[in-house]
C-alpha cells in the first residue's frame, strides 16, 4: 500500500474499493476491505444494534459497546450486523472499565504483544504494550476507541457505520464494480 496515490482492492475479479490507502484502512467499503487491509487483520463479531436512549450499542453476548450517533442506524436498530474494530483500537484497561476477555494466546511482536482473547464464543486480537505481563489464560479488561468502530450488514458486508466521519473535503464515495462488467 505505500507504492502508490490509490490502491485497488479486487476480491474474485471484482473491485471492491479503489481509494488512497489510509482511506482504505480507515472507511472500508465492506467486510472484505476491512479484513483483507491491515496486519492484523480486523476483528469482526457479530452484534445486535439496540437503541440506548437517544442513542445506539452494539450488544454481543460479552460487551456491550456505544455507537457514537450518525446517520443510517435507525434503519439498524434492533437488528444483527457484524462489528469490526482494529486490534490497536481496543486496549487493555483497570477491571473496573471496560469488558472482560480470556487471554487464549500471546504473541510478541517487538513494538507490541498481540494478544488473542475470548470474548464468549468469539475471538479478538488486542494489540497491548510490549511489556504487558498478559499471558495465557489471564482474565483481562479491555476498552475500545470509540472513533474507530465500523459495521457491516451480517448479509452483504457492506459498511453500514463508521463512527469516525470523513473528513469534509472528501466526499467521494468507495467505488465498486466488476471488471467482468460487459457494458454492452
Amino acid at each position: 500500500m505505500t507504492l502508490g496515490d490509490e490502491v485497488v482492492v479486487m476480491n474474485d475479479g471484482e473491485i471492491q474499493q479503489v481509494d488512497p490507502p489510509q482511506r482504505l484502512y480507515d472507511f472500508p467499503a465492506n467486510r472484505f476491505v476491512a479484513e483483507f487491509v491491515g496486519d492484523p487483520a480486523m476483528n469482526t463479531v457479530p452484534v445486535t444494534v439496540d437503541r440506548d436512549g437517544d442513542g445506539y450499542e452494539a450488544s454481543h453476548p460479552g460487551f456491550s459497546l456505544p455507537l457514537p450517533t450518525a446517520d443510517g442506524l435507525d434503519a439498524f436498530a434492533g437488528s444483527t450486523a457484524v462489528l469490526g474494530i482494529r486490534p490497536e483500537d481496543l486496549s487493555l484497561t483497570d477491571a473496573t472499565e471496560g469488558f472482560e476477555a480470556t487471554v487464549t494466546v500471546t504473541e510478541p511482536l517487538g513494538d507490541s504483544l498481540l494478544l488473542e482473547c475470548r470474548v464468549g464464543d468469539d475471538r479478538l486480537r488486542v494489540q497491548a504494550s510490549p511489556r504487558s505481563d498478559a499471558k495465557p489464560g489471564d482474565r483481562v479488561a479491555l476498552t475500545h476507541d470509540a472513533d474507530r468502530l465500523h459495521l457491516f450488514d451480517r448479509e452483504t458486508g457492506a459498511a453500514v457505520y463508521h463512527s469516525a466521519r470523513l473528513p469534509a473535503a472528501d466526499d467521494r464515495q468507495p467505488v465498486s464494480t466488476s471488471v467482468n462488467d460487459d457494458p454492452e
